[in-house]
C-alpha cells in the first residue's frame, strides 16, 4: 500500500445478509476513506439485499448440503473467490469470522502473501471451538497467521486465550489482539437521551428473542423475590417467542407485560419507561441491545464473563450478574433503582463508544498498519 493511499479492503463476510450490522460498519469505513468490497458466500440468494455505497457480491457458491463438510464447503468458497477477484488488488482481507471466513483468508495468505485480520465471534467460540474439537488446531493456525485479531470484548478475548489457544501461541496472539466492540445503528444515537428519575415501582425491560439462552426466567425469579419483599414490580418483555414454555411462565405472572415484536420507534418508548434493561444471557458475544439501552439512558444488567462484561467498570452504566443466581440479579436491580438518575446520565454518555464512526477509525488504523 502506498503511503497516504486509502487502504483497499476485501471483506469476507458470510453473515452479511442476516443483519444491518455489517452494512453500517462498511458504510462508516467508506466515510473514513477506506476502499471496500464485500464478498458474501451463501447457499442461496436472499429475497432482497439493501443497496449500498460500496461494492457487494452475494454469491451462492455452495449448497446447503455442503455445509455438513467444513473443508468441502470452504474449497467451494475459495474456488469462487479465485474466479471473482485478483487478490493482488487488495491491501488486506478482513475476515469477519474466525473459521468460515478466516480459513479462506488464511489460505489466500498462504498462496498469495496477502495480509489479513480476523474477528472472533459467537459461532466461532460456542460452536466451532467448543464442539468441533478436530478444528481447534486449524483455528489456532488462522489466529497465528493473522496480522491482527479482533475480539468484541475483553471477556471473550481472555476466555478464548485461556481455553482454546495453545499455550505456545498465547503470548503472540495476545500481543496482536484488539478489543473493538460492535456499533449500534445511527438511529439510536440520533434519538439518544438520559432519563429523569421514575416512580417508585420497579420497572424492568427485556427486548430480544425469547429463548433459553437469553435466560428471561432468571429475571422472573429475581422479580418474584422482590415481590416477596413487598416491592411493586413491572416487567416488560418485547420480542419474538421461540420457547413456548418460557412464554407460559411469563403469561402466568400478573406483573409481566408481553409487548410482542416491536419496531425501533416503539422500543424507544419502552426503554424510556424502565429503570433497568436486564438480559442475563447464558452465552453472549456482545449483545447490541445493551448498547441500544444505554443510548436511551437505561442502566443494563449483563452476565459476568460474557461478551458485554468488561466494556465498563461495574457500577458505571450497570452491573454484571451471575445469570444462575436470581438473588444477585434482584440485588443489582435495586442498585439500578437507587442510583437511577446518575446511572442514566452516564449510560447515555457511555453509549458514544458504540458509534460506528469511532469504531471505523479503529479498523482503519489496523488496515493501515504495517504487517
Amino acid at each position: 500500500m502506498e503511503r497516504n493511499a486509502p487502504p483497499r479492503v476485501l471483506h469476507l463476510c458470510s453473515y452479511y445478509c442476516g443483519t444491518d450490522l455489517y452494512r453500517n460498519m462498511v458504510e462508516a469505513l467508506q466515510a473514513r476513506g477506506v476502499e471496500n468490497r464485500v464478498y458474501c458466500p451463501v447457499d442461496a440468494l436472499p429475497d432482497a439485499v439493501a443497496r449500498t455505497s460500496f461494492a457487494l457480491d452475494v454469491s451462492p457458491c455452495f449448497s446447503r448440503w455442503s455445509r455438513a463438510d467444513f473443508f468441502h464447503k470452504n474449497r467451494l468458497i475459495q474456488q469462487d473467490m479465485a474466479t471473482r477477484y485478483r487478490l493482488a488488488d487488495y491491501d488486506v482481507l478482513h475476515a469477519h469470522t474466525l473459521f468460515t471466513n478466516g480459513y479462506a483468508a488464511y489460505r489466500a495468505h498462504q498462496q498469495y502473501g496477502i495480509r489479513y485480520i480476523v474477528a472472533v465471534r459467537n459461532t466461532d467460540v460456542n460452536t466451532f471451538f467448543k464442539y468441533m474439537v478436530h478444528l481447534r488446531g486449524l483455528g489456532n493456525r488462522i489466529l497465528d497467521g493473522a496480522q491482527a485479531v479482533v475480539f468484541l470484548s475483553p471477556a471473550y478475548r481472555d476466555g478464548v486465550l485461556k481455553t482454546y489457544v495453545h499455550p505456545a501461541l498465547r503470548e503472540k496472539i495476545a500481543a496482536k489482539a484488539h478489543c473493538i466492540p460492535n456499533g449500534i445503528d445511527p438511529f439510536w444515537h440520533r434519538h439518544g437521551a438520559a432519563q429523569a428519575d421514575l416512580p417508585d415501582a420497579i420497572r424492568v425491560l427485556y427486548a430480544g428473542v425469547i429463548d433459553r439462552n437469553k435466560n428471561v426466567t432468571a429475571t422472573l425469579r429475581a422479580l418474584d423475590l422482590l415481590r416477596g419483599r413487598g416491592r411493586d414490580v413491572c416487567f416488560t418483555v418485547a420480542g419474538a417467542v421461540r420457547d413456548d414454555g418460557i412464554a407460559r411462565q411469563l403469561r402466568a405472572r400478573e406483573y409481566v407485560r408481553l409487548a410482542g415484536s416491536v419496531n425501533k420507534e416503539t422500543l424507544i418508548g419502552l426503554y424510556r419507561q424502565n429503570q433497568a434493561f436486564v438480559m442475563p444471557s447464558l452465552r453472549e458475544t456482545f449483545g447490541l441491545v445493551y448498547a441500544e439501552a444505554l443510548s436511551q439512558g437505561v442502566p443494563v444488567l449483563y452476565s459476568a464473563g460474557q461478551g458485554f462484561d468488561g466494556q465498563f467498570p461495574p457500577g458505571q452504566v450497570g452491573y454484571p450478574v451471575d445469570p444462575l443466581d436470581p438473588a444477585d440479579i434482584a440485588q443489582k436491580i435495586l442498585l439500578c433503582r437507587q442510583d437511577f438518575a446518575a446511572l442514566s446520565r452516564r449510560a447515555n454518555e457511555a453509549s458514544r463508544r458504540f458509534d460506528w464512526a469511532r469504531i471505523a477509525g479503529a479498523y482503519a488504523a489496523l488496515y493501515r498498519a504495517e504487517g
